[in-house]
């Protein structure tokens, strides 16, 4: 009897090699194969508006003294007509100056600003950003509502780009977010700038196929009319993930679209992060969204982190299946950058693009350990 199981052993483990090439060659040509599907979606082009309504700019501050001077300038180059602008600031009970720098700046803006402590407002019921939100949101003379944070710069014509693609049925307009530019660009910085292509392109590409599924909160705009009949933050479910709980409120009532356009006129610029350590931190910081995310959006994510972590265990237990695995992860990975980098960033080094899979795999392994410990989140000196 030793003998036969003996005998039957190595057939066994040739059967397993093979039951699993099999699988990591199935997984890799479905990655390249939705990765191609979303590349496509990018390119979606929108109908866009010619007129240019009044609007309000709404910025959540807490503690931004030293980011909050890059944002007021660059919002005062907008080109956007200047009596049609309103700003205003919610201070979410900063410790620091950030009152006093907003006020210093306030006769250097061409378009009035109003600062409100958030504690003015109706924050009963309110968790997190939903507070600062909803202040400036409900405290807007006009219909449509645009969003950014302290720490970002935007583009001359970001505000005119924005409320380009309000077409009659669209109810929010989701923008894109890139790190600034550093004086010393390095290693890091450039693969970060690949990182969010990827993350916004992948969003983008979901919204060019009539299918949003995420935004990023430094970016949006919203009609005012539209978040009213949704019954405010106060009644949109898992309001502590604000901005991506207002974004699948817009879509579950499916009265009018969600556009996110990968063009180079919706781009505002975020500082860029020092290191892995804090892009793994902010990355997982945005995990708190997935249990409110849809099934298309978990999936992807899921499948995402799974191909990018688990390549390397494929290449050394299977050989050239896995090393094909990478291949489609590269590819895919590829698509979607370049698609998105040719729309919104085209200075970017396409050569750097080769090496975005094994950036991606260092943090994703990083990030799968911060979910398995289930470590806290500090955000804004807050903890989650």
């Amino acid at each position: 009897m030793a003998d036969r199981t003996a005998s039957i052993t190595p057939y066994l483990a040739i059967g397993t090699q093979l039951m699993l090439s099999f699988l990591v060659a199935t997984v890799a040509a479905l990655y390249l194969g939705a990765a191609l599907y979303l590349a496509r979606g990018i390119v979606t082009r929108y109908a866009r508006r010619t007129d240019q309504p009044p609007v309000t700019i709404v910025v959540p501050v807490r503690n931004e003294e030293q980011a909050l001077p890059r944002l007021l300038n660059s919002l005062a180059a907008l080109d956007y007509p200047r009596d049609l602008i309103e700003l205003i600031l919610i201070d979410d009970q900063s410790s620091d100056r950030t009152v006093a720098v907003a006020q210093a700046h306030r006769s250097r803006l061409p378009f009035p600003m109003r600062i409100i402590d958030v504690r003015e407002g109706n924050v009963e019921g309110l968790t997190a950003k939903t507070r600062p939100l909803a202040v400036g949101i409900e405290a807007a003379r006009t219909e449509l509502i645009l969003m950014t944070d302290a720490d970002c710069e935007v583009s001359p014509n970001w505000a005119s780009g924005m409320v380009s693609h309000f077409a009659d049925d669209v109810g929010m307009v989701c923008g894109v977010t890139l790190p600034a530019v550093p004086d010393r660009r390095t290693l890091f910085s450039r693969l970060e700038t690949l990182d969010w292509l990827f993350l916004i392109g992948s969003c983008a590409a979901f919204s060019g196929r009539q299918n949003a599924q995420a935004l990023i909160g430094n970016n949006y705009a919203v009609r005012a009319s539209t978040y009213r009949r949704l019954g405010t933050y106060r009644s949109i479910p898992h309001n502590k993930v604000d901005d991506i709980a207002l974004m699948l409120a817009v879509k579950n009532e499916r009265k009018e679209r969600i556009v996110m356009p990968a063009e180079a006129d919706v781009v505002v610029r975020t500082q860029p992060l020092n290191g892995m350590r804090e892009l793994v931190g902010q990355r997982y910081r945005w995990l708190q969204a997935w249990p409110f995310a849809r099934p298309t959006a978990r999936l992807v994510l899921a499948a995402g982190i799974l191909v990018h972590t688990a390549w390397p265990i494929a290449a050394l237990l299977l050989g050239i299946p896995g090393w094909l695995l990478l291949g489609a992860v590269a590819a895919g990975d590829g698509a979607v950058i370049y698609a998105m980098a040719g729309r919104c960033a085209p200075k970017t080094n396409r050569l750097m693009i080769l090496a975005y899979p094994l950036f991606a795999t260092i943090y994703g392994w990083w990030l799968s350990l911060l979910i398995v410990s289930g470590s806290k989140i500090v955000w804004k000196q807050r903890e989650f």
